[in-house]
């Protein structure tokens, strides 16, 4: 490798470790980062969050464990920000900054191929890293946030993995090939195991392609014995055997179906037309997140078609149509599944990325010498605004850590209270992913984060201070008032006359104690209605949410029994059918607060 390639790796990574160094604790990095004893299935499903003890070493994998049980298979994930969350900073952000790189090196290796190391350029070690740094969807919570690494440590792993498979198709004579030594193979074999037990959809993928390739390269070698065949392959093949025996453990953990009743039941009432509408209507969003692999193809497509015409497709590389294929079945996949976040889209983003530069080498290697420096000017100048960024993504996570800093030296004040503070100032984006993708504490002090941070601090509650705007009233015929605050897309009750606490009610997704009565009439539409509707449809169906005096009569109700949960965000809707109880409602007018 170049000297100057050397040098374009190292300016890399001071900063991806700069950028790690100034990122905050968030979300869900406060509870994975303590030593809770509470499964983290429970405070999901509403249990009140309990006080944290003592913090050990053993709890990384204790609660990995914990989490295989009750809340989803991915043992290796839980481990890894586990440990992440563990290290100090420092050394975190050192680590993190060496997977990406390693992350920049591989893809090179895989789009170039492994014998042609001396093509690694800073120019191309620049353009993975600003492709990857610019187009990967929700970089941040990728690479930045320690809870949701193990994406960054998954896509690193499948290409690690991967690499024997394209380094033996570049070169495909088995006889000139050489054999994995025992300590060569051993890692390897670790090495398929921890990537099987770290994600779902990725290992899937590798699977695939490893098995493809094994398969190809069986028959381009027919000339030689099975016996030595099997020999020299024998190492992959047991890669593939150890990355299935994982992906067999990882789909058997008993918290997947628990994750399921809690997150997603709604998709499980669904039939196969209704999955397959519901994953065509986010096909629009899905693929804009692909924007810059399409790019790339579509431009690789055009300078095929315009020199060879018809007879392009010839031209096509086998394995970059392979890596875009991998991507779309990748995507394909969530059509069993519910749609997840961004994030998880980072394993396709990066086999349809693989897949696009390859057609775009296949196109310059055949294109005149006026249309490569045409791709330099352009690539260049793409590199140039991406480090063009980076001073504004830099003055964003210094004021957002400054910020956050400012609140724990709050919190370290303020043991045993009910603490109040501002809301961050800060607004993230898809590298500051705090307000932007992950959240922060809300108004609610019974919001699972809020809960988790008090514990974390000692605190007896911690919201945020609530606007005067955002205080609404209703005034009753007894000329008491109501006291409601209004919380984005909820409204809360937060003062009542006790005379009338037990005649209104607020329907309100969160703890269950929050819900009472609903008519079985309309509680029968709205089950029909949630088990069709995206998550963002339910969050436009609670605004406004329904306040309601329930006319009792001269008898008590009968006690209300659970009906089903329907995620809206972090956060279960809970509806409950009535019993005996309310059979009429109306609605409270409300004005703002004086």
């Amino acid at each position: 490798m170049k000297h100057s390639s050397l040098i374009a790796f190292g300016g890399v990574y001071l900063c991806v470790a700069l950028f790690c160094l100034l990122t905050p604790l968030i979300s869900d990095d406060y509870y994975f980062g303590s030593s809770a004893a509470q499964p983290f299935a429970a405070i999901m499903a509403g249990e009140p969050v309990l006080p944290f003890g003592p913090e050990a070493f053993s709890d990384i994998f204790r609660r990995a464990a914990q989490m295989y049980a009750t809340w989803d298979g991915r043992f290796a994930a839980y481990v890894t920000f586990g440990f992440y969350l563990w290290v100090p900073q420092v050394l975190y952000a050192l680590l993190v900054a060496g997977v990406f790189c390693g992350t920049v090196f591989l893809a090179l290796l895989h789009v170039l191929g492994p014998e042609r190391r001396h093509r690694l350029t800073p120019l191309a070690v620049g353009l993975m890293a600003a492709a990857l740094w610019w187009g990967m969807p929700t970089y941040g919570s990728v690479y930045f946030w320690r809870t949701g690494l193990a994406y960054a440590m998954d896509i690193f792993c499948a290409l690690l993995f991967l690499l024997p498979f394209r380094q033996l198709l570049a070169q495909p004579d088995l006889r000139a090939s050489r054999i994995f030594s025992p300590a060569a193979t051993a890692g390897y074999l670790f090495l398929a195991l921890y990537f099987g037990l770290l994600q779902y959809n990725t290992p899937i993928l590798c699977f695939l392609a490893g098995t493809a390739a094994t398969c190809r390269l069986w028959f381009l070698n027919a000339a030689m014995p099975a016996g030595e065949r099997l020999r020299r392959l024998l190492p992959l093949i047991c890669g593939l055997a150890v990355l299935l025996t994982g992906l067999i453990i990882i789909f058997s953990a008993p918290g997947n179906a628990q994750r399921v009743l809690i997150r997603a039941e709604w998709f499980l009432t669904l039939s196969l037309l209704e999955k397959i509408r519901l994953w065509l209507q986010g096909q629009l969003d899905v693929q804009s997140l692909l924007w810059l692999p399409w790019l790339l193809t579509a431009w690789a497509l055009w300078l095929l078609i315009r020199r060879y015409g018809r007879t392009f497709w010839k031209q096509l590389p086998l394995t970059g149509i392979a890596f875009l294929l991998l991507g779309q079945m990748g995507q394909g996949a969530y059509l069993f599944a519910p749609r997840p976040d961004s994030r998880a889209y980072t394993s396709v983003f990066l086999f349809m990325l693989l897949g696009s530069c390859l057609l775009a080498r296949a196109a310059l290697e055949q294109a005149s010498p006026a249309s490569v420096s045409r791709a330099r000017r352009i690539s260049f100048c793409f590199l140039c605004f991406v480090l063009l960024t980076l001073p504004h993504e830099l003055m964003l996570f210094v004021s957002g850590k400054a910020e956050l800093e400012a609140r724990d030296r709050i919190y370290a004040e303020s043991a045993g209270k009910d603490v109040r503070v501002k809301p961050l100032q800060t607004r993230g984006d898809r590298f500051f992913v705090l307000g932007a993708y992950q959240q922060d504490i809300t108004h609610d002090p019974d919001f699972w984060i809020n809960q988790v941070v008090a514990r974390l601090w000692g605190l007896a509650s911690v919201a945020l201070e609530m606007p005067p705007d955002r205080l609404l009233s209703h005034t009753m015929e007894d000329g008491q008032r109501l006291v409601f605050c209004q919380q984005g897309a909820t409204l809360r009750l937060v003062s009542a006359p006790e005379s009338a606490a037990n005649r209104y009610f607020v329907y309100y997704y969160g703890k269950p104690g929050l819900v009472r009565y609903l008519p079985a009439s309309l509680a029968d539409g709205l089950t029909r209605w949630l088990r069709q509707a995206r998550p963002g449809d339910m969050r436009l169906w609670l605004v406004p949410l329904f306040y309601a005096q329930a006319r009792l009569g001269n008898k008590d109700a009968a006690p209300a029994t659970l009906w089903g949960i329907y995620p809206v965000e972090d956060s279960p809707f809970w509806l409950v059918r009535p019993g005996d109880g309310p059979a009429s409602f109306r609605l409270l007018p409300l004005s703002p607060e004086s």
